[in-house]
């Protein structure tokens, strides 16, 4: 489990715990107990998993200040092809394999997006 799928499990757990926070400001706070430093792109696939209804216990919602972002769509078409598979499972397949089918470009990283969904998913949060 990579530091921003380690961020998505605590942001989940402080979500649940807390008392009016938002997954955007659990995510944070994740990130600060971490001392792991935000980027874009694991950020948006968390919010955009939350805000889409496919992380166990947060209710969907507007959580991302664009919604147009195109790693949202990307962690929901990743969270898609594991569940597209019976039972659910991870595709077997590198991890830059997996992200060129998704995205269609060759050669791009996909700086923690997979590692988010991944560890939703192995963790029983993703659904």
């Amino acid at each position: 489990m990579g530091q921003y799928g380690q961020a998505a499990i605590l942001a989940v757990n402080i979500y649940r715990n807390s008392q009016g926070l938002s997954p955007a400001q659990a995510w944070d706070q994740a990130l600060q107990n971490l001392g792991i430093s935000d980027k874009p792109c694991p950020r948006t696939a968390f919010w955009g998993l939350a805000e889409n209804g496919n992380i166990q216990g947060i209710p969907p919602g507007n959580y991302l200040t664009r919604n147009t972002s195109s790693n949202k769509f990307n962690a929901i078409a990743v969270r898609n092809l594991i569940f597209n598979t019976q039972p659910p499972q991870i595709p077997n397949l590198p991890k830059k394999m997996v992200w060129s089918q998704i995205t269609r470009q060759n050669n791009t990283s996909d700086q923690g997006v997979l590692d988010v969904v991944y560890t939703l998913f192995q963790n029983g949060l993703l659904r």
